[in-house]
């Protein structure tokens, strides 16, 4: 404490972390040896070519059969799978053939690229391998990270001499200066493998994650405590942030908050607030290496191209890919606006009711487009609104079409097969990236009623009900993006949430009873849910001051969320919903 009855704080503070992971996964050289390649085995073509001319050659005749004018579309591709089953055909026989490496891959005579990998061994396939042959297999990637944190900051806190007419002005400033730093290192065989570096040790899974760098910051707070009359009270804040120029483009923002508490009597009070909110991008979303990881995805628009009539019955174009990310230096803060107004209310003894209003706004919040996301932008990019009316999405406008066909990778495209979607190779890899979106506003109501009573031999009540009412929630994905109002969108966003609770307490007893209410929501496919509804039990038992008892009951009716025709099981959306039906938990507390 100074002199003048200020309290002040003092602290610095360092933390480091390092990890250093040794592993040894199976390498391609397992693939080898399957195929028999470790060895020198070799093998005929003549099968794989007879069984590629003996495919084409049977839908030739399949649809011969069915018109064999060469002017009408049977007849024309009846003729050209002929045609391609004689090209197979003649490489059958052919010396060059005839004794084809096993473990490389077997070439396409017909439409170029590669039709598998040559050879199976049986005897080493379906056999048991002991761990000397399984070593032989396997390459040392060690994986390191480090990261280290230093802050140093300064508070001093308060009352001045200027007085209002409820009070003292009180403050509190603060200062800070933090430096932070993280490294993440994969072997540099990994990363050889992960960009398939020619004559590298290529792993058969896992990936690379990669990224470093430093961020400082300096901060600056002060906050003031306004009694301005006995019954109302004013809350004041100013805070400066400045980042370094190379950890992102944020540089130095203000963020300021005001709030009252307004109390005419001892029943009711008024409340408020306005504020401003700050938030720089996270230090991978910046230094983010060259990563990538695995990841599946529905190539819809191959499905939609094969004129397949709805989304839910693309599930044979579904694939697992590589996914990379990459971080991005220009990345500026998130920012935004809030503002509420309530009150609390008792009106009775015990009885109190509570009201609050808010307004969020948030302005270039970091957003990671999935691969999903992209492969549908694809899809939009290349059929427009026939594609984004078939998905029953219409949150297409503005997308960077430029940017988004660069970002998907995949095989080399085939020739000859009927449909648009046989021209497509399938998805190799989707690059995805950090942006900031432009807009996001959420404005809700919640109320809660509380009530409770005593009684000298029947023990205490409590009930609560809460409630919470979304009433707007808007996004915007970027400047030439529409404003999309999400409840009225297919995104899964209830519009309210109810919970009720009931505790009764008798001596060392309490069991109280739960209910929750999930609101409906608004499902894929322009399908709507009903609300939620489920019921829980628990009881708690006091044995003594060190030990007490608990056991509960939740989802009481064994509940399950309605289908969702646009999921695979459990067949609706986990991120809202639990898997869980009826469930027991039976817990005990000791205090040492």
């Amino acid at each position: 404490m100074t002199d003048g009855g200020y309290d002040w704080q003092f602290g610095m503070s360092k933390t480091e972390y390092n990890s250093e992971y040794t592993s040894n996964p199976l390498t391609t050289e397992v693939y080898d040896w399957i195929h028999g390649a470790d060895r020198g085995d070799t093998m005929s073509l003549d099968g794989v070519y007879q069984w590629y001319a003996d495919l084409y050659n049977n839908f030739g005749d399949l649809y011969l059969s069915i018109d064999d004018d060469p002017a009408s579309v049977y007849g024309y591709y009846g003729g050209l799978y002929k045609f391609f089953g004689d090209l197979y055909s003649r490489q059958i026989g052919l010396a060059s053939n005839q004794a084809h490496p096993c473990g490389t891959q077997i070439p396409d005579p017909v439409f170029g690229g590669t039709v598998g990998q040559s050879c199976l061994q049986w005897d080493r396939a379906f056999a048991p391998v002991n761990d000397s042959e399984l070593a032989n297999f396997n390459a040392l990637e060690v994986t390191a990270a480090e990261t280290s944190s230093t802050m140093i900051d300064f508070q001093i806190t308060g009352e001045t001499d200027y007085q209002l007419r409820g009070g003292p002005i009180a403050f509190a400033l603060a200062l800070e200066a933090h430096q932070q730093d993280y490294l993440l290192k994969p072997d540099q065989r990994r990363i050889d493998s992960d960009n398939e570096v020619e004559g590298a040790v290529i792993f058969i899974n896992g990936s690379a994650r990669q990224g470093g760098g430093d961020r400082s910051r300096t901060s600056a707070g002060l906050e003031l405590a306004l009694p301005v009359t006995t019954k109302l009270d004013v809350t004041a804040a100013l805070r400066t942030d400045s980042y370094d120029d190379d950890s992102s483009a944020v540089g130095r923002r203000n963020s300021a908050m005001l709030s009252f508490a307004y109390r005419p009597n001892n029943k009711f009070l008024l409340r408020g607030s306005a504020g401003e909110s700050f938030r720089a991008p996270d230090m991978h979303y910046v230094y983010a290496g060259s990563s990538s990881y695995f990841t599946s995805v529905t190539d819809n628009r191959a499905c939609f191209e094969a004129g397949i009539a709805t989304p839910s019955a693309c599930n044979d174009y579904a694939s697992t890919i590589k996914g990379r990310f990459q971080g991005n230096n220009e990345l500026e803060e998130e920012s935004g606006e809030n503002y509420s107004l309530g009150f609390v209310w008792d009106f009775a003894e015990g009885a109190s009711f509570t009201l609050d209003a808010f307004h969020v706004k948030l302005e270039g919040a970091v957003e990671n487009l999935d691969v999903q996301a992209i492969a549908n932008r694809e899809a939009f990019c290349v059929n427009g609104d026939d594609f984004a009316t078939w998905l029953n999405d219409a949150n297409f406008n503005g997308v960077d079409c430029t940017e988004t066909l660069a970002s998907i990778q995949r095989e080399t495209t085939q020739v000859g097969q009927i449909g648009n979607a046989g021209e497509l190779g399938d998805i190799e890899e989707i690059t995805t990236y950090n942006r900031n979106q432009a807009f996001e506003e959420f404005v809700g109501v919640d109320t809660t009623l509380r009530y409770s009573f005593s009684t000298e031999t029947r023990g205490d009540w409590r009930f609560v009900l809460y409630n919470s009412n979304i009433l707007s929630r808007k996004f915007k994905g970027d400047e030439t993006s529409d404003t999309i109002e999400i409840l009225n969108a297919y995104l899964y966003e209830p519009r309210s949430q109810q919970t009720a609770t009931t505790t009764w307490i008798y001596n060392d007893w309490s069991v109280s009873w739960y209910m929750d209410r999930i609101g409906h929501t608004e499902q894929f496919f322009g399908e709507k849910a009903d609300p939620f509804i489920t019921h829980n039990l628990g009881v708690r038992y006091n044995y003594s001051a060190d030990l007490s008892l608990r056991a509960s009951i939740t989802n009481l009716e064994d509940k399950m969320p309605e289908k969702d025709s646009a999921y695979g099981f459990p067949y609706f959306n986990q991120g809202y919903y639990s898997i869980f039906g009826r469930a027991f938990y039976v817990s005990a507390q000791y205090k040492f």
